[in-house]
């Protein structure tokens, strides 16, 4: 009689782990758009936000001294360095005061974020091109 040796259930065969690493192709090519989506998303998020620091700062500013600046390190706020991002470059007009960065994103495509306080001292923040 002859009998059949039975092999080792110790490990995966050649094909299992090709299926797999397969499966993992697939799931990262899918997820990888959407990876850089969010990474866009945050990074303008995070522009929204200096930009609103930046506003609160120049409301300190003006009730300390009368006048806006636009020289950021007058404003004693931290002001992270962005990457892909410029600015921010402040304007005064009269008694407004407006901030704007810009960014060049994963996308391709270009994310401005504009603060502003007018004369009456209201605050305004707007992007375009948002994700």
């Amino acid at each position: 009689m002859v009998t059949m040796k039975r092999r080792a259930a110790g490990g995966f065969t050649l094909m299992e782990l090709l299926i797999v690493v397969i499966i993992i192709g697939i799931l990262a090519t899918l997820a990888l758009p959407q990876f850089s989506r969010v990474i866009d998303q945050s990074r303008e998020a995070e522009a929204v936000n200096m930009i609103g620091s930046i506003l609160n700062a120049e409301l300190l500013y003006y009730q300390e001294n009368l006048r806006y600046t636009t020289a950021t390190a007058e404003l004693a706020i931290g002001i992270p360095v962005m990457r892909d991002w410029s600015g921010p470059t402040g304007t005064v007009s009269g008694n407004a005061i407006g901030f704007t960065s810009t960014g060049s994103l994963h996308t391709h495509a270009t994310h401005i974020v504009t603060g502003t306080i007018d004369n009456t001292g209201a605050k305004t923040i707007a992007a375009t091109g948002r994700l």
